[in-house]
Protein backbone atom coordinates (compact mmCIF):
# COMPACT_ATOMS: atom_id res chain seq x y z
CA UNK A 1 0.00 0.00 0.00
CA UNK A 2 2.69 2.47 0.61
CA UNK A 3 4.70 1.59 -2.50
CA UNK A 4 1.16 2.56 -4.46
CA UNK A 5 0.57 5.60 -2.66
CA UNK A 6 4.19 7.20 -3.20
CA UNK A 7 3.66 5.71 -6.91
CA UNK A 8 0.87 7.93 -7.01
CA UNK A 9 2.07 11.01 -5.26
CA UNK A 10 4.95 10.69 -7.83
CA UNK A 11 2.02 10.38 -11.06
CA UNK A 12 0.14 13.80 -9.16
CA UNK A 13 2.95 15.95 -8.99
CA UNK A 14 3.90 14.73 -12.70
CA UNK A 15 0.77 16.14 -13.88
CA UNK A 16 1.21 19.39 -11.07
CA UNK A 17 4.42 20.28 -12.55
CA UNK A 18 2.80 19.91 -16.27
CA UNK A 19 0.02 22.53 -15.77
CA UNK A 20 2.38 24.56 -14.11
CA UNK A 21 4.80 24.88 -16.75
CA UNK A 22 1.82 25.72 -18.79
CA UNK A 23 0.27 28.15 -17.19
CA UNK A 24 -2.37 27.30 -15.66
CA UNK A 25 -1.96 27.18 -11.76
CA UNK A 26 -1.48 30.98 -12.17
CA UNK A 27 -4.95 31.33 -14.55
CA UNK A 28 -6.33 29.83 -11.53
CA UNK A 29 -5.02 31.99 -8.78
CA UNK A 30 -6.42 34.94 -11.23
CA UNK A 31 -9.44 33.59 -11.26
CA UNK A 32 -10.17 32.60 -7.50
CA UNK A 33 -10.70 36.39 -7.10
CA UNK A 34 -14.30 35.97 -8.49
CA UNK A 35 -16.18 33.35 -5.81
CA UNK A 36 -16.69 29.95 -6.48
CA UNK A 37 -20.64 30.78 -5.35
CA UNK A 38 -20.66 33.55 -8.93
CA UNK A 39 -18.60 31.11 -10.79
CA UNK A 40 -20.81 28.10 -10.01
CA UNK A 41 -23.94 30.46 -10.85
CA UNK A 42 -23.21 31.31 -13.90
CA UNK A 43 -22.04 28.08 -15.73
CA UNK A 44 -23.98 25.84 -17.86
CA UNK A 45 -22.90 22.81 -16.42
CA UNK A 46 -25.34 20.42 -17.67
CA UNK A 47 -24.01 21.15 -21.48
CA UNK A 48 -20.38 22.31 -21.23
CA UNK A 49 -19.67 20.60 -17.70
CA UNK A 50 -16.57 22.13 -15.63
CA UNK A 51 -13.91 24.20 -17.61
CA UNK A 52 -10.09 23.91 -17.41
CA UNK A 53 -9.60 25.72 -14.70
CA UNK A 54 -12.39 24.15 -12.32
CA UNK A 55 -10.34 21.16 -13.22
CA UNK A 56 -6.92 22.65 -12.20
CA UNK A 57 -8.90 23.93 -9.21
CA UNK A 58 -10.33 19.75 -8.69
CA UNK A 59 -6.25 18.65 -9.06
CA UNK A 60 -4.96 21.39 -7.10
CA UNK A 61 -7.48 20.56 -3.82
CA UNK A 62 -4.03 17.81 -3.05
CA UNK A 63 -6.11 15.78 -0.07
CA UNK A 64 -9.23 15.06 -2.12
CA UNK A 65 -6.98 14.13 -5.06
CA UNK A 66 -5.14 11.78 -3.43
CA UNK A 67 -7.98 9.82 -1.74
CA UNK A 68 -9.85 9.48 -4.95
CA UNK A 69 -6.65 7.96 -6.66
CA UNK A 70 -5.35 5.70 -3.88
CA UNK A 71 -8.94 4.17 -4.12
CA UNK A 72 -8.99 3.89 -8.10
CA UNK A 73 -5.57 1.87 -7.38
CA UNK A 74 -6.84 -0.36 -4.92
CA UNK A 75 -9.87 -1.39 -6.65
CA UNK A 76 -8.08 -1.95 -9.75
CA UNK A 77 -7.33 -5.64 -11.27
CA UNK A 78 -4.72 -6.28 -13.70
CA UNK A 79 -8.02 -7.08 -16.26
CA UNK A 80 -10.14 -4.51 -15.28
CA UNK A 81 -11.93 -2.59 -17.72
CA UNK A 82 -12.86 1.35 -16.45
CA UNK A 83 -15.57 3.93 -17.31
CA UNK A 84 -14.73 7.70 -16.15
CA UNK A 85 -17.32 10.07 -17.05
CA UNK A 86 -15.89 13.53 -16.95
CA UNK A 87 -12.35 12.93 -17.03
CA UNK A 88 -10.79 16.78 -15.62
CA UNK A 89 -7.27 16.66 -16.02
CA UNK A 90 -7.19 12.68 -16.23
CA UNK A 91 -5.44 11.93 -13.83
CA UNK A 92 -8.00 9.47 -12.20
CA UNK A 93 -8.37 7.61 -15.35
CA UNK A 94 -4.51 7.49 -15.60
CA UNK A 95 -4.18 5.94 -12.66
CA UNK A 96 -6.16 3.25 -14.04
CA UNK A 97 -4.90 3.05 -16.72
CA UNK A 98 -1.62 2.22 -14.89
CA UNK A 99 -3.41 -0.68 -12.65
CA UNK A 100 -6.26 -2.30 -15.27
CA UNK A 101 -6.33 -3.88 -18.78
CA UNK A 102 -7.99 -0.50 -20.21
CA UNK A 103 -9.71 2.95 -19.46
CA UNK A 104 -12.39 4.36 -21.44
CA UNK A 105 -12.57 8.09 -20.42
CA UNK A 106 -15.03 10.47 -21.56
CA UNK A 107 -15.47 14.29 -21.10
CA UNK A 108 -17.96 16.52 -22.51
CA UNK A 109 -15.81 20.14 -22.64
CA UNK A 110 -13.79 19.89 -24.74
CA UNK A 111 -11.21 22.26 -24.02
CA UNK A 112 -10.62 20.37 -20.59
CA UNK A 113 -10.65 16.72 -23.27
CA UNK A 114 -7.82 18.60 -24.98
CA UNK A 115 -5.99 19.22 -21.95
CA UNK A 116 -6.47 15.62 -20.76
CA UNK A 117 -4.81 14.77 -24.03
CA UNK A 118 -2.11 16.66 -23.84
CA UNK A 119 -1.41 15.90 -20.13
CA UNK A 120 -1.90 12.04 -21.53
CA UNK A 121 0.40 12.43 -24.20
CA UNK A 122 2.75 14.01 -22.06
CA UNK A 123 3.35 11.03 -19.35
CA UNK A 124 3.25 8.30 -22.29
CA UNK A 125 6.59 10.28 -23.61
CA UNK A 126 8.12 9.91 -20.75
CA UNK A 127 7.10 6.48 -20.36
CA UNK A 128 4.89 6.35 -17.12
CA UNK A 129 1.94 5.12 -19.31
CA UNK A 130 1.39 3.18 -21.75
CA UNK A 131 -1.56 3.84 -24.32
CA UNK A 132 -4.06 1.85 -22.76
CA UNK A 133 -6.77 4.36 -22.34
CA UNK A 134 -9.20 6.29 -25.05
CA UNK A 135 -10.05 9.70 -24.23
CA UNK A 136 -13.41 10.60 -26.22
CA UNK A 137 -15.29 13.67 -26.31
CA UNK A 138 -18.71 13.23 -25.76
CA UNK A 139 -21.44 13.03 -22.87
CA UNK A 140 -20.94 10.25 -20.74
CA UNK A 141 -24.98 9.67 -20.49
CA UNK A 142 -24.59 8.42 -23.86
CA UNK A 143 -22.09 5.13 -23.05
CA UNK A 144 -23.62 1.83 -24.39
CA UNK A 145 -20.40 -0.54 -24.81
CA UNK A 146 -20.49 -3.54 -26.23
CA UNK A 147 -18.99 -5.64 -23.00
CA UNK A 148 -19.68 -4.08 -19.81
CA UNK A 149 -16.84 -2.84 -16.75
CA UNK A 150 -15.52 -3.61 -13.64
CA UNK A 151 -15.30 0.08 -12.56
CA UNK A 152 -16.96 3.37 -13.10
CA UNK A 153 -15.46 6.56 -11.89
CA UNK A 154 -17.59 9.46 -11.37
CA UNK A 155 -16.76 12.35 -9.59
CA UNK A 156 -19.42 14.47 -10.69
CA UNK A 157 -19.86 16.12 -7.05
CA UNK A 158 -20.98 18.95 -5.70
CA UNK A 159 -21.86 19.74 -1.89
CA UNK A 160 -25.64 18.79 -1.37
CA UNK A 161 -25.22 17.47 -5.06
CA UNK A 162 -26.71 21.08 -6.54
CA UNK A 163 -25.23 22.14 -10.18
CA UNK A 164 -23.41 18.61 -11.15
CA UNK A 165 -25.53 16.08 -13.31
CA UNK A 166 -23.98 13.24 -11.36
CA UNK A 167 -27.15 11.22 -10.65
CA UNK A 168 -28.49 11.53 -14.32
CA UNK A 169 -25.41 10.15 -15.19
CA UNK A 170 -24.67 7.49 -12.52
CA UNK A 171 -28.42 6.46 -13.18
CA UNK A 172 -28.03 5.61 -17.19
CA UNK A 173 -24.27 5.07 -17.37
CA UNK A 174 -24.79 1.70 -14.85
CA UNK A 175 -26.11 -0.20 -17.64
CA UNK A 176 -22.17 -0.77 -18.71
CA UNK A 177 -21.68 -1.59 -15.38
CA UNK A 178 -21.31 -5.85 -13.97
CA UNK A 179 -23.29 -7.26 -11.49
CA UNK A 180 -20.17 -7.23 -9.23
CA UNK A 181 -18.86 -3.61 -10.31
CA UNK A 182 -18.30 -0.62 -8.46
CA UNK A 183 -18.61 3.18 -8.54
CA UNK A 184 -15.76 5.56 -7.31
CA UNK A 185 -16.95 7.61 -5.72
CA UNK A 186 -20.01 4.85 -3.94
CA UNK A 187 -22.01 7.36 -2.76
CA UNK A 188 -22.61 10.50 -0.78
CA UNK A 189 -24.22 11.54 2.89
CA UNK A 190 -25.62 15.04 3.04
CA UNK A 191 -26.23 17.55 6.28
CA UNK A 192 -27.83 20.22 7.12
CA UNK A 193 -27.89 22.43 10.35
CA UNK A 194 -30.58 25.83 11.16
CA UNK A 195 -28.21 28.88 10.47
CA UNK A 196 -28.63 32.29 12.06
CA UNK A 197 -26.25 34.67 9.15
CA UNK A 198 -25.31 38.07 10.38
CA UNK A 199 -24.29 40.82 8.31
CA UNK A 200 -25.52 39.23 5.05
CA UNK A 201 -28.59 40.53 3.07
CA UNK A 202 -30.83 37.97 2.72
CA UNK A 203 -31.12 36.83 -0.49
CA UNK A 204 -33.25 33.95 -0.89
CA UNK A 205 -31.22 31.09 -2.06
CA UNK A 206 -27.71 32.80 -2.75
CA UNK A 207 -24.99 30.71 -2.24
CA UNK A 208 -22.02 31.30 0.22
CA UNK A 209 -19.01 29.37 0.20
CA UNK A 210 -17.91 29.08 3.85
CA UNK A 211 -14.05 28.56 3.21
CA UNK A 212 -13.98 31.42 0.88
CA UNK A 213 -16.92 33.87 2.78
CA UNK A 214 -15.70 35.57 5.94
CA UNK A 215 -19.39 34.11 7.33
CA UNK A 216 -20.31 35.51 10.83
CA UNK A 217 -23.30 33.04 11.52
CA UNK A 218 -24.53 31.24 14.85
CA UNK A 219 -25.89 27.21 14.35
CA UNK A 220 -29.20 27.16 16.27
CA UNK A 221 -29.10 23.28 15.73
CA UNK A 222 -27.41 20.14 15.90
CA UNK A 223 -26.87 18.82 12.28
CA UNK A 224 -28.77 16.24 11.05
CA UNK A 225 -28.21 14.10 7.62
CA UNK A 226 -30.94 14.72 5.19
CA UNK A 227 -29.83 12.60 2.24
CA UNK A 228 -28.50 9.31 1.91
CA UNK A 229 -27.74 7.89 -1.39
CA UNK A 230 -25.84 4.89 -2.80
CA UNK A 231 -24.89 5.87 -6.82
CA UNK A 232 -25.20 2.07 -7.73
CA UNK A 233 -29.16 1.82 -6.59
CA UNK A 234 -30.32 5.13 -6.57
CA UNK A 235 -33.39 5.66 -8.92
CA UNK A 236 -34.78 8.69 -7.55
CA UNK A 237 -34.07 12.38 -8.98
CA UNK A 238 -35.28 14.44 -6.10
CA UNK A 239 -34.27 15.19 -3.12
CA UNK A 240 -37.46 15.43 -0.27
CA UNK A 241 -36.73 15.38 3.36
CA UNK A 242 -39.36 17.01 6.43
CA UNK A 243 -38.68 16.70 9.86
CA UNK A 244 -39.09 18.22 13.24
CA UNK A 245 -36.10 19.71 14.68
CA UNK A 246 -35.21 20.89 18.48
CA UNK A 247 -34.11 23.97 18.40
CA UNK A 248 -30.67 24.48 20.81
CA UNK A 249 -30.25 28.16 20.21
CA UNK A 250 -32.37 31.26 20.16
CA UNK A 251 -31.87 33.31 17.14
CA UNK A 252 -33.53 34.40 14.03
CA UNK A 253 -33.24 30.98 11.53
CA UNK A 254 -32.41 32.72 7.88
CA UNK A 255 -29.88 29.80 6.34
CA UNK A 256 -29.16 26.06 6.00
CA UNK A 257 -25.53 25.04 6.67
CA UNK A 258 -25.54 22.33 3.74
CA UNK A 259 -22.36 19.73 4.25
CA UNK A 260 -21.49 16.88 2.28
CA UNK A 261 -19.65 13.28 2.91
CA UNK A 262 -18.67 11.50 0.07
CA UNK A 263 -18.20 7.00 0.19
CA UNK A 264 -15.82 5.03 -1.24
CA UNK A 265 -16.30 1.34 -2.02
CA UNK A 266 -13.31 0.64 0.34
CA UNK A 267 -15.47 2.14 3.27
CA UNK A 268 -13.25 5.15 3.64
CA UNK A 269 -15.01 8.44 3.62
CA UNK A 270 -13.85 11.77 2.05
CA UNK A 271 -15.23 14.26 4.70
CA UNK A 272 -16.26 17.40 4.59
CA UNK A 273 -12.42 18.76 5.79
CA UNK A 274 -11.24 16.53 3.56
CA UNK A 275 -11.38 19.02 0.70
CA UNK A 276 -11.32 22.83 -0.54
CA UNK A 277 -13.26 22.47 -3.26
CA UNK A 278 -16.36 20.87 -4.61
CA UNK A 279 -17.20 19.49 -0.84
CA UNK A 280 -17.01 22.06 0.82
CA UNK A 281 -19.05 23.43 3.46
CA UNK A 282 -22.32 26.01 1.70
CA UNK A 283 -24.90 27.98 2.77
CA UNK A 284 -27.97 28.84 2.01
CA UNK A 285 -30.38 31.50 2.30
CA UNK A 286 -34.05 30.62 2.76
CA UNK A 287 -36.89 33.21 1.56
CA UNK A 288 -38.55 33.56 5.20
CA UNK A 289 -36.68 33.63 8.14
CA UNK A 290 -38.49 32.55 11.30
CA UNK A 291 -37.61 34.11 14.78
CA UNK A 292 -37.02 30.94 17.27
CA UNK A 293 -36.29 30.50 21.02
CA UNK A 294 -34.15 27.69 22.68
CA UNK A 295 -36.33 24.50 23.24
CA UNK A 296 -38.27 25.39 20.52
CA UNK A 297 -39.32 22.18 17.62
CA UNK A 298 -39.65 23.73 14.11
CA UNK A 299 -40.57 21.72 10.99
CA UNK A 300 -38.01 21.68 8.18
CA UNK A 301 -38.99 20.84 4.55
CA UNK A 302 -35.73 20.39 1.77
CA UNK A 303 -37.00 19.97 -1.55
CA UNK A 304 -34.66 20.03 -4.68
CA UNK A 305 -33.42 18.45 -7.91
CA UNK A 306 -29.85 17.07 -7.89
CA UNK A 307 -27.85 19.04 -10.16
CA UNK A 308 -30.21 21.81 -9.62
CA UNK A 309 -29.19 25.21 -8.62
CA UNK A 310 -29.10 26.04 -4.41
CA UNK A 311 -32.12 29.11 -5.91
CA UNK A 312 -34.48 26.73 -6.75
CA UNK A 313 -34.56 24.71 -4.21
CA UNK A 314 -37.60 25.05 -1.50
CA UNK A 315 -36.40 25.41 1.10
CA UNK A 316 -38.90 26.00 4.43
CA UNK A 317 -38.74 26.35 8.26
CA UNK A 318 -41.96 26.47 10.11
CA UNK A 319 -43.12 25.96 13.57
CA UNK A 320 -44.42 22.35 13.99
Amino acid sequence: MAIRNRENTFLYNQVLSFCRKNGFLMELNKSLKVSESDRFNNKNIDRYGLDILDVIHCLVDKKRTMLLMNEVSKMSKKNSVIIEAGIGTGILSIVGARRSSFVYGYEINKNVYTLAKYIKNYLISKKLISNNLDFVLGDARNIRLKNKVDIIISENLYTGMFFEKQIDIVTTIRRNLKEEGVFIPSGIKSSFALLEVISKKNNGGKLYIVSENKINFVKLSDEFMYDDIRFKDIKRKWVIFKSKIFIKKSGVINSLLISSEVLLPSGLIIGRHDTKFMNNDIVVLIDRPLIVKRGDIVFVSIKYKYGSLPESAKLTVSFA
